[in-house]
Formats: structure tokens, sequence, C-alpha cells
């Protein structure tokens, strides 16, 4: 009876040595990380879902394979006169780093995520209407600056200078 009890002790040791140290479900999903920020999730959450489907997806890091870093409104102010820009700056950010990861940043495709801004833009100043059309007139006129100066400014891929910000204290001409 000894000899069955040593003998199963074995048998349980070595096979469950051999027994992967993560789970397959862990592996699975370290995998599908890896492959989430495809070509159609970048262009989904750049140009079809709302603005604030896309402030849920950025919060949460959803899909993580996706570069979710952002400096905000860059070197602009991100709340000028009040007016939160922040979410349409992220999106903005998120559309220029990944479609450059995936390399399909192109002049289209800078105008497209430019104009796209825009319009995230414009619809966040459509909230001031009513009695408050004055405000709505003067987040647009904001919205219009911060635009032109991304179109005409904005770091582009290598071939035209651009702004960045240098230590958080000013602007560096990038050449």
């Amino acid at each position: 009876m000894k000899a069955l009890s040593t003998i199963f002790a074995v048998v349980f040791v070595a096979t469950t040595a051999v027994l992967p140290t993560s789970t397959p479900t862990k592996a699975l999903h370290h995998l599908e990380n890896r492959a989430t920020c495809t070509n159609a999730v970048t262009y989904n959450l750049i140009f079809a879902v709302s603005i604030g489907s896309f402030e849920k997806s950025c919060n949460a890091k959803d899909p993580p394979g996706c570069n979710w870093s952002s400096d905000n409104c860059s070197w602009s102010p991100d709340k000028p006169d009040g007016f939160n820009f922040i979410p349409s700056c992220h999106r903005h950010d998120f559309g220029y780093r990944n479609t450059k990861a995936q390399k399909r940043f192109t002049s289209e495709m800078k105008t497209r995520i430019d104009d796209n801004c825009k319009k995230d833009l414009y619809k966040y100043c459509s909230q001031f209407s009513g009695i408050w059309p004055f405000k709505g007139v003067e987040c647009r006129r904001i919205a219009d600056i911060y635009v032109a100066f991304v179109q005409k400014l904005g770091k582009r891929d290598g071939d035209e200078f651009g702004f960045t910000l240098r230590d958080n204290s000013g602007l560096d001409i990038d050449e």
C-alpha cells in the first residue's frame, strides 16, 4: 500500500510540473491585446463612434494594444475660456499616433483627422445655444483657431516643420 502511495505521489508531482504556469485564458488575452489595435478598430474610434464613446475607451485604455498617450491640447490651453477641448484633443492625438504606428499617416489622413477634430469641437460648442448663443459663437471661434493652428503648424511625418513642447515652458520649432 505504501508503494502505491509513493507511485501516486510521484505521478502527481510529475504531471503537475508540466502544466503551464499561466492559464490558457490569460495567455490568450495577452495575444489578443497585441492584435486589438487594427486598422478597422482605429478607424472606428477616430471617425465612427461618438466623442463620448471614444472618451470611455480612452479612459479604459481599451483596446489596450492602441497608443492612448496624449498631451491633451499640446501647447494650447486645454480649456480656453472654460471650454473643455480635452476630449477632442485626445481623439486627435489618438488618430495621429495610431495611424503613424500603422504606417497609414498620410497628408490625406492628417486632413481627415484634423477635420474630425473640428467636427468634435463644433459638436461640443453646439451645447451653447438658447439664452447663451454668444458662448457658442465664441466657442466656435476658438475652435477655428485651434484647428487652423493644427492644420498649418502641427507636426507632420518628418518632412516638414512643426511645433512641440520644450520642457513645458515654451515652443520649439522642429525641422
